[in-house]
């Protein structure tokens, strides 16, 4: 079987993204939140409390990374799997994934439902705005946000920290939009 380094990572020369970063590293990392539980602040660790008491590594969180090597992920995506002449991922993975496979969840009765592919959420206005239909994405607890727009070939990577020094309300929401919306003009 092939581990997460050898099937995304390498390939993808994705060298900067990495699980348990090193104290070394920890410098070019924003700390994430003062936290009582853990007895101070939490930098350079998973933020995740589940995931932290995994020892970093899990499936839903854990996943440091940069803004170039996150970029070189949506390329992949956005060439239907290809990455550098080379195939990554089936052109019927990737479809699947970026197209409805049912509603994700309904918070309250009024709300619609929240789309989501296999791994992305989809159509999002509430962090995406008014981007075009066949928009995907996904948000992290902390606060970056991935918005990909492949009807104008366009990644909006945010890479921001709404838990700092404390966590809140998921305010940064309407400022990734307009961030999204800016892109678009």
């Amino acid at each position: 079987m092939q581990s997460f380094q050898t099937s995304i990572v390498d390939p993808l020369e994705m060298y900067e993204t990495l699980f348990c970063p090193p104290p070394v590293l920890h410098s070019r990392i924003a700390p994430t939140e003062w936290d009582d539980w853990r007895g101070g602040l939490v930098h350079g660790v998973v933020h995740d409390e589940s995931a932290y008491a995994l020892g970093g590594i899990t499936g839903h969180a854990g996943l440091f990374s940069t803004a170039a090597d996150m970029g070189r992920f949506v390329q992949c995506w956005l060439a239907g799997g290809v990455y550098r002449n080379r195939r990554l991922l089936r052109a019927e993975t990737v479809a699947a994934a970026t197209s409805f496979q049912g509603p994700y969840l309904r918070l309250a009765a009024d709300p619609p439902p929240l789309y989501s592919g296999l791994g992305w959420m989809l159509n999002r206005e509430n962090y995406m705005g008014t981007a075009p239909a066949g928009t995907y994405g996904h948000t992290g607890f902390t606060g970056p946000v991935l918005v990909v727009v492949p009807h104008h070939r366009l990644a909006v990577i945010i890479l921001s920290n709404r838990t700092y020094p404390r966590r809140g309300e998921r305010t940064h929401l309407p400022v990734t939009a307009a961030v999204v919306a800016a892109a678009l003009a």
